[in-house]
């Protein structure tokens, strides 16, 4: 699998919806299926292909600020969540370990990142923080298998392919937030 990080606007070097917060806007390609290993390999294609169009609309919707079209991109984001959930279902086990696990993951990420921005943007900061919260044990448990697994980088080894600063701009208003109030 092949991921990259987002890509920015040629205007102002930011990424798209930048003030609402980081938008990951690549499109995933489909690995080969030797991947998948004993995973069911049709539940992830269509999870990739139905949140590659959720990216598409999102990423419309934001540009032409299209209520209708922010209303299709949330319900390609729900049924993306459903083919996630099947992908777990079917692999059988398989999706706790190795690649699968690693597709999984990033997909979730990806997903509810791109809820919080979204959310945001159309001005549902309670759910957008609610997915802010859901995305911080995930990138951690991504950042901690990046740090563990650095002499020998078999798990999470796609996510050396992205970024995850934007993911971490993100979680940081909520995270510094927090960690300042218990200071004070």
């Amino acid at each position: 699998m092949h991921l990259v990080s987002a890509s920015t606007t040629e205007k102002d070097n930011q990424p798209i919806g930048s003030e609402y917060g980081y938008v990951y806007e690549e499109m995933i390609q489909i690995p080969c299926w030797q991947t998948f290993e004993s995973c069911n390999v049709g539940s992830a294609v269509a999870l990739i292909i139905i949140l590659n169009l959720a990216l598409v609309h999102h990423l419309s919707s934001v540009t032409t600020n299209s209520k209708l079209r922010m209303a299709k991109t949330l319900r390609l984001y729900q049924l993306s969540n459903d083919c996630l959930n099947t992908f777990v279902n079917d692999t059988h086990g398989c999706f706790r370990k190795g690649r699968c696990l690693e597709i999984g993951t990033l997909i979730q990420m990806i997903l509810i990142n791109n809820l919080s921005q979204l959310h945001s943007f159309m001005g549902n900061n309670i759910t957008s923080l609610h997915c802010t919260e859901m995305l911080i044990p995930i990138l951690m448990c991504v950042v901690d298998g990046k740090v563990r697994n650095v002499e020998s980088p078999i798990l999470f080894s796609d996510v050396g392919r992205i970024s995850l600063e934007g993911f971490l701009r993100t979680i940081c208003p909520l995270v510094l937030t927090s960690q300042c109030a218990d200071a004070a």
